[in-house]
């Protein structure tokens, strides 16, 4: 699916992609962190919505995944 998204024409230049992604989301993280291996780029991590500022420890934390610097016309290791 990533790799498909940025391989769009109209998206050339992409050199991150970033997403939100609750802690227990474990799912999704691993996604994000098996494209960024497969791109050899890295991935970072930082809160992005803290659970006491904004959720009022309600939810948890929402974690920024940012993944790049890539090429996204340079083919995935398999």
């Amino acid at each position: 699916m990533l790799n498909t998204l940025v391989l769009r024409p109209e998206l050339e230049g992409i050199r991150f992609i970033e997403t939100s992604i609750s802690p227990a989301n474990e799912a999704s993280a691993s996604v994000f962190r098996r494209f960024a291996e497969k791109r050899h780029t890295s991935l970072a991590k930082s809160i992005l919505f803290s659970r006491a500022e904004h959720f009022a420890g309600h939810h948890d934390d929402e974690v920024l995944f940012r993944i790049g610097p890539f090429d996204p016309l340079q083919s995935p290791s398999q």
